[in-house]
């Protein structure tokens, strides 16, 4: 992923976790995005200073055909258009 890219997703994270006024909405979103990408974490979480970024977990490396939408077994079929990163929040506020 380009950096443009990278601050794009960013901004957008920002962005729509800003709409709502909740702290622990704030803050159980930003554990979510640790348990996947701990910079990603610390990035959107630098317009919400009382948020805390736990410390990350080492990414184990590991794929899975099983689970994977790309090379993914008995998953269907899928057209790769384009590779395209969407990000969907589903805020509770």
């Amino acid at each position: 992923m380009s950096a443009p890219e990278k601050q794009n997703m960013i901004s957008a994270a920002q962005f729509e976790l800003s709409k709502c006024e909740e702290h622990i909405v704030h803050q159980n979103t930003i554990n979510r995005f640790n348990e996947i990408d701990h910079d990603f974490a610390l990035a959107v979480a630098e317009v919400f200073p009382a948020v805390t970024v736990p410390e990350g977990k080492p990414n184990h490396g590991q794929r899975s055909d099983f689970l994977s939408q790309i090379t993914g077994k008995n998953q269907g079929q899928y057209h790769i258009l384009q590779r395209d990163v969407v990000l969907t929040i589903s805020l509770h506020c």
